[in-house]
């Protein structure tokens, strides 16, 4: 099983249109697919919880630590938190759909 980071922390509900709705049926659709191979993690905002609970539910979901994050202390957060998150949570490889990428890769499970 490969396990995959879904970074989802550029994602503001309600707020970024078109590609909210895209990726959210995309992560439907691979939810109804369980023999698929991959085992996916969401790196979520805190209000994603509340505009997706069935998302939630359906996968293993770690918010990052801030509220009401402006775009600055986001990106911040991708940089810093994420990476660390993501070798701790042994992830084997990070889907970033929108947003930013580290600039330097977290430890390695």
């Amino acid at each position: 099983m490969i396990r995959v980071g879904v970074n989802l922390m550029w994602l503001r509900p309600g707020e970024v249109g078109g590609s909210e709705q895209y990726l959210i049926r995309i992560l439907h659709a691979l939810g109804r697919r369980p023999e698929s191979g991959f085992e996916l993690k969401l790196y979520v905002l805190p209000e994603f919880a509340d505009a997706h609970p069935d998302l939630v539910k359906q996968f293993s979901t770690s918010a990052a630590p801030i509220k009401n994050a402006t775009p600055a202390r986001r990106v911040l957060c991708e940089q810093r938190w994420l990476p660390a998150r993501l070798g701790r949570d042994g992830i084997d490889v990070a889907f970033h759909p929108g947003g930013t990428m580290p600039l330097r890769p977290g430890p390695r499970p």
